[in-house]
Formats: C-alpha cells, sequence, structure tokens
C-alpha cells in the first residue's frame, strides 16, 4: 500500500512538531523553575539552544492557560512589559476574530 502525503500534510506535521515542542519547553520549564530559561536578546537560551520567537509564543499559551502575569515572568524570566504587550497582543487578535 502506498500513502501519499501533500506538501500541505508536511507543513501541518512540522507546525504540529512545533507546538509540541513549544509545550514541552513551557512545561518543563514550569517544572523545574530554574535559569535554564531566561531573557537574552529577545529570545531564549535552553540548554545552549537559541529560541527567537518562542518566548512570545510561550507567554501567549501561558495567557490562555490562565497564568497570572507575575508567574509568567517567573518562569520565563522575563520583563513585566513583554508579558502586558504580549497580551495586549493577544487581546487584539482575539477581537479580530
Amino acid at each position: 500500500m502506498t500513502i501519499n502525503y501533500s506538501f500541505n500534510d508536511n507543513i501541518l506535521a512540522i507546525s504540529i512538531k512545533i507546538d509540541e515542542l513549544i509545550t514541552s519547553i513551557v512545561t518543563l520549564a514550569k517544572a523545574m523553575k530554574t535559569s535554564y530559561v531566561h531573557c537574552s536578546r529577545n529570545g531564549w537560551h535552553f540548554c545552549g539552544w537559541h529560541f527567537c520567537d518562542v518566548k512570545r509564543e510561550a507567554i501567549k499559551k501561558l495567557l490562555l492557560a490562565g497564568e497570572t502575569y507575575s508567574s509568567i515572568q517567573q518562569v520565563i524570566g522575563c520583563s513585566p512589559y513583554l508579558v502586558q504587550q504580549v497580551s495586549r497582543e493577544l487581546k487584539q487578535d482575539q477581537e479580530v476574530k
């Protein structure tokens, strides 16, 4: 039996894997609560990897999960301004939809 995958199936699979990666990092960071996750040049350094936009996505996920601003700041190690900015962007996105 031959199974044919289209380009869209591959994009969907990649986006699911990226979403799983973000979720895993956030879950691990919440569990560890260590300095391994911290702000640096608008991204995260985690075990030697640099993530540029993952921080904003993680903040969005935590906001949608009902986490407080202060707990997000502690887990991610970012400024209150960034959490407020992402919160405003999230509200604007929800208003558009």
